[in-house]
């Protein structure tokens, strides 16, 4: 038999992308029930404690980053979070 129990994720949308977009990924996101929050941080860097409270990042740029971006992330990664880097994450600028 099945197991009833929900698994649901605390993920954030850490983007540098119009809010429009955003918002419209983390609704979709929130419709599919499998997400307690689905927080965004955009065209800001957080940092690594503020990381530390999801489960998972899906990040993506349509604008050019600062390394410390990528640092911050390597760090969030390193302790073993979960990071999704999306389709539009390589912005050339």
């Amino acid at each position: 038999m099945a197991n009833d129990v929900e698994c649901k994720i605390d993920a954030l949308l850490l983007a540098a992308d119009y809010d429009t977009y955003v918002a419209d990924v983390q609704t979709y996101l929130m419709n599919t029930g499998m997400f307690n929050v689905v927080d965004i941080v955009n065209n800001t860097m957080p940092t690594l404690a503020m990381l530390r409270n999801y489960d998972a990042i899906l990040v993506w740029a349509d604008y050019i980053l600062d390394d410390i971006f990528g640092d911050t992330l390597a760090a969030y990664i390193d302790e073993g979070g979960g990071v999704v880097s999306a389709v539009f994450n390589l912005f050339t600028g």
